[in-house]
């Protein structure tokens, strides 16, 4: 979402040497090696609501799978939270960045906004979230699928349209 979800995320951030300064330094709310890895593991400690570690610690971090697996708190390379650049990600989940799945039948899986959703973008942000895949393209069919894309959003029972093509 381009305004995030309303709410700020405390991010723990599990690196070794250089790498915790340049946390603390960003930003971190929580910043550790294996010292937090074993207080996860012997306290149950999840006071966090996101996990960044350097691929040097994933070793240790692989340890916490059955505590922040279930949570969706278990960082991945392919989310971006397992890297060596620790100050972009942690700006990134700062900044709101939103994570969401698609499951097998097609359905969309997001977090929602905790506030009341007044305002006009988050009430836009919630009818129709950016997929994105078009942007900075030109040419080619990328018009007419953003319309039929638009279109499935958007479609309601009775329109006329059951099969969700764009009539032009």
């Amino acid at each position: 979402m381009p305004n995030g979800l309303g709410k700020s995320k405390k991010v723990l951030v599990i690196a070794g040497g250089d790498k915790q300064r340049e946390a603390a330094e960003a930003g971190a709310d929580f910043v550790g090696g294996d010292d937090m890895v074993n207080k996860i593991q012997t306290e149950g400690w999840t006071d966090f609501d996101a996990v960044i570690a350097t691929p040097d610690m994933m070793r240790s971090v692989g340890k916490l799978g059955k505590v922040l697996g279930p949570r969706g708190l278990m960082p991945n390379p392919k989310t971006g939270t397992v890297t060596m650049d620790v100050v972009k990600a942690l700006k990134e989940i700062k900044a709101g960045k939103v994570e969401f799945r698609v499951d097998k039948t097609g359905i969309i899986h997001a977090p929602r906004r905790q506030d009341q959703l007044r305002s006009r973008q988050a009430h836009r942000e919630r009818r129709q979230p950016d997929l994105g895949g078009d942007q900075g393209q030109t040419g080619g069919s990328q018009g007419q699928v953003r319309e039929e894309r638009d279109a499935l959003l958007h479609h309601e029972p009775g329109s006329g349209d059951r099969h969700g093509a764009v009539q032009a």
